[in-house]
């Protein structure tokens, strides 16, 4: 087994306890609990660090570890199926804004997509440069259908909670390819001891799947509990 970097798992884990900090203001507002200011700036730019952090972390990790193709789609297989199952629960509750194409199913395609990108190493820079001049060019130019919804061209009314299309989000794996193509993560392993107090937040990055999976359950159950009526 390889050797793991440190430095990636502490960012990763980082990611994910904002994940859950989010979720649970989030949770907290949508319950009616509490109201939250879920649309003004601290919370968006909470959002997108989150995004920016885990995306661009799948990025780095394709250029790190360089899988054969075989080994990257069964990892993507495997978390495509979750996000089918994540799919299906959502049409049950709260159906309403059900996740149709959410993080883990773009993650999935990243992988695959992914993969063929990592031999243009630093250059993926220009590559999700790219990206984003044909999201701008596109943006309100396309007719949005089912078919082109995870590309980014959803159809009218579509409503979803959790919706990351390749456009434009598909340009923070590229720029992760890119950082991770110049082995700067590697640098910072040799060159930083991790202290011990990063060993809880480094041990969420190793287990994030899992947590992204169980910690939306766990809230909600918690919340209910304590909602009062």
């Amino acid at each position: 087994m390889a050797k793991r970097i440190w430095t990636i798992d502490f960012l990763r884990g980082t990611a994910i306890a904002l994940m859950v900090a989010y979720h649970v203001i989030f949770d907290l507002h949508y319950l009616d609990i509490t109201r939250m200011p879920m649309n003004d700036w601290p919370l968006i730019l909470m959002q997108r660090t989150i995004a920016i952090l885990f995306l661009g972390l799948v990025g780095a990790s394709l250029a790190i570890k360089k899988r054969p193709f075989l080994q990257d789609a069964g990892r993507a297989l495997i978390v495509f199926t979750i996000a089918l199952g994540i799919t299906v629960a959502t049409s049950v509750w709260p159906g309403e804004g059900m996740v149709v194409w959410g993080v883990l199913h773009f993650i999935a395609l990243s992988i695959i997509l992914g993969h063929f990108f990592v031999r243009l190493g630093k250059w993926n820079v220009l590559s999700g440069v790219g990206v984003l001049v044909i999201w701008a060019a596109l943006s309100g130019k396309v007719a949005g259908s089912l078919l082109l919804l995870p590309l980014g061209f959803p159809p009218t009314g579509f409503f979803s909670y959790d919706y990351y299309p390749l456009l434009p989000w598909f340009s923070l794996v590229l720029f992760g390819i890119a950082v991770g193509s110049t082995g700067i993560f590697q640098k910072l392993d040799a060159k930083i001891r991790k202290p011990a107090a990063a060993d809880s937040v480094c041990w969420a990055g190793r287990h994030s799947l899992a947590i992204y999976l169980a910690h939306q359950p766990v809230i909600l159950a918690i919340l209910f509990l304590v909602k009062p009526g």
